[in-house]
């Protein structure tokens, strides 16, 4: 069972993730951690030095070329909106949208701005008016996934919705 998280910045996919991968006992892989390796920096300074372009083309050459199988794997949060790669995560495996209101996802965001390039600089005011436009934005990507589930900080019920939903397809 290969499985997909997609959502927004803040929506807790590396979190949930990694809990999924426990209780399904499945390997877990982030889409920017393995970016990041494999350009040996970090997804701020990938930004920085190249420009968004750059990173969304390593986004569609990593998910273009992946090959494995049964793990659970957490995407950034634009990398289903570009380059048709929803339609590859859906061609080879189960797409999960990772819902939160915009109101908590800025208190995330803003707990760790310097972490979250599209964020970096902003205010509070700003943070939640660029969530709200990509929520706006995104939302025709997001709703592509087959399986939804709202993430309303309880971890451990996400988790348990996530599994009820896969095991009932």
């Amino acid at each position: 069972m290969t499985i997909f998280l997609v959502g927004m910045p803040g929506c807790g996919k590396s979190t949930i993730g990694k809990m999924l991968s426990e209780k399904l006992d499945l390997p877990y892989f982030d889409t920017d951690e393995i970016i990041s390796r494999m350009e040996g920096d970090t997804i701020p300074k990938i930004f920085e030095n190249f420009g968004e372009p750059y990173f969304r083309l390593k986004e569609e050459e990593l998910i273009k070329n992946w090959k494995l199988h049964n793990a659970v794997i957490s995407t950034g949060g634009g990398l289903p909106c570009y380059n048709n790669l929803m339609q590859i995560l859906l061609s080879k495996g189960h797409v999960i949208w990772l819902k939160v209101s915009a109101e908590i996802l800025s208190e995330r965001i803003m707990s760790e701005p310097n972490q979250r390039p599209l964020f970096a600089d902003k205010t509070k005011q700003e943070t939640i008016k660029t969530i709200k436009k990509m929520l706006v934005d995104r939302k025709d990507f997001y709703q592509q996934a087959p399986i939804r589930v709202l993430n309303d900080g309880n971890l451990e019920d996400v988790v348990k919705k996530i599994i009820v939903k896969l095991y009932s397809l």
